[in-house]
Order: C-alpha cells, then structure tokens, then sequence
C-alpha cells in the first residue's frame, strides 16, 4: 500500500499578492466564507471559478462583480512512498486534493529514486527526473501536450522504469520494477498549474 503525503498547496502567498493589499486584511478559502467586516477573500472552491469577496458586515459576503471571475497559479507537492514486487506496471496519482481545474494548462514534475538493496534484494537502484505537460479542456477531459520529457535518469537494470501519462483522466506516473526482487520507491510529484 503506497504512503502518500500532501506536502505544499502555497495559495495564500498568490491570493495576497494579487488582492495587493496588506495581508491582515486578505483571507483564503472555499465557500463559504468566513465573514468580517471589511475583509478580502479569494474564494478558490473545488471545482467553481475563484472569485474576489467582499465581506461588507460581520454577517455577510459575496462575489465583487466588478472584478470578474480569476484564475491564479498554485504549486502542490506529493511525496509517496511505496514498493514493487514483481515487474508488474504501477500506477501512482497525485494526492486527490490537488486537481486541475477545468480549461487550465498544468505542469508535472517527477522525482524518482528506488533502490531494491533496501529491501534486501540486489544491490541496484535508479533515478529518474520526469517533465509533462497536460491541459484539461473546458468539458474536463485531461490530455497530455507533447511527450514526457526525460531530464535525466539512472538505471543500475534497464528493466526498471518511470514514465508518466494520463489514466483515467488523471494524471498517473507509472513504475516497473524488478521481476524478482522487491523495490522500495520514493516519488516527489510536483503539479503547477492554476485553479480555475
């Protein structure tokens, strides 16, 4: 069973940056807000257009029209932690809280080390570092722009591997490893793209 961690969501820093105004007075957050009285918002959601909020009263707050819908960028980080027994293809994801927002281009990065010595097993290990491209449409279909990019690797055994793709309309990172020994993997995913 693979570890996963959400590491990094950093969209109060953009939300504060953007509103430009002194961060006491900015806050961050899915609706529904929290209210105060004249207070910024950026409210982000799930899976509804980000929008500047204006909260007016202790009681109340709502969307400042005249700014208009926003898209911002934020970076997420994944660290999973996992192993393979046999040389049978794994698919990894990142952590189900960091998505890509409808009609939004995004970028993948992937860190890789595994190491069967580890686990007991011989003595090798391999290191890959991997770029990818995706842009989900408006409909919310993902796809991948162009091919992986290999920005460098190591393989004690060619039989290993690290690639990453789309499944089920998700972004995947796909591990092979060895067909007799157990392999321990530790995999960094970092997705920048902006929330739509």
């Amino acid at each position: 069973m693979a570890k996963i961690y959400p590491v990094l969501r950093d969209e109060s820093r953009v939300a504060k940056v953007l509103a430009g105004l002194p961060l006491e007075w900015v806050g961050l957050g899915p609706a529904p807000m929290p209210t105060g009285q004249g207070m910024l918002y950026l409210n982000y959601g799930q899976t509804s257009t980000a929008e500047l909020w204006y909260a007016g009263d202790a009681n109340t707050a709502a969307p400042i029209t005249q700014f208009g819908a926003v898209k911002y960028p934020y970076e997420s980080i994944t660290f999973i932690q996992t192993g393979t027994t046999d040389n049978t293809p794994v698919i990894q994801r990142m952590h189900p809280e960091y998505i890509i927002g409808d009609g939004t281009a995004a970028m993948v990065t992937a860190t890789i080390r595994a190491s069967s010595g580890e686990t007991g097993g011989a003595e090798a290990c391999a290191f890959y570092k991997l770029m990818a491209y995706y842009y989900k449409s408006t409909g919310g279909t993902l796809t991948q722009k162009g091919t992986t990019v290999v920005l460098g690797s190591f393989e004690d055994d060619s039989s290993w591997n690290a690639t990453l793709s789309v499944d089920s309309n998700d972004v995947a990172l796909t591990i092979t490893g060895d067909a007799t020994d157990e392999v321990a993997w530790y995999i960094s995913l970092r997705l920048f793209a902006s929330l739509s």
